[in-house]
């Protein structure tokens, strides 16, 4: 229960929440959730290959240059290696240039933080559907 109010108010206390979802996952919901933990909240979900559903990545790049020294929480949610490229080297660089972000990365097999997050950043090894249900 502690990583769930912790993940709560990280969201809470941000101006701003990027996600990235493991493509597998977008296809089972992880979207859906997410769409309703950040409603009415400045934010912005892609998919592992970088893509979403509306505009492309021009409207990304655009949210994304409006984060910068703003409060940002960055979640990556159950994105594979398979193009690590894509989601979560772009998302741990992000996190490691803005000194207001914090970084949640929600994977079973590879929960890893790099070295330059240890102080922003926490790695849950567990179910990432468990942990949204939980904060919903």
């Amino acid at each position: 229960m502690k990583t769930i109010e912790q993940i709560k108010k990280y969201i809470n206390d941000s101006d701003m929440v990027l996600v990235g979802i493991g493509n597998e996952e977008w296809e089972n919901g992880q979207r859906e959730l997410f769409e309703k933990i950040l409603e009415g909240k400045n934010h912005y979900i892609i998919n592992e290959d970088m893509t979403e559903e509306n505009n492309g990545w021009s409207k990304y790049s655009m949210w994304l240059m409006g984060s910068m020294n703003r409060k940002i929480c960055i979640i990556e949610s159950d994105v594979s290696m398979e193009r690590p490229d894509r989601s979560r080297w772009p998302f741990e660089r992000i996190a490691v240039i803005n000194k207001k972000a914090i970084f949640i990365r929600i994977n079973k097999k590879l929960p890893y933080i790099p070295v330059e997050l240890k102080d922003r950043g926490i790695g849950i090894a567990e179910n990432a559907m468990d942990i949204l249900s939980g904060i919903c």
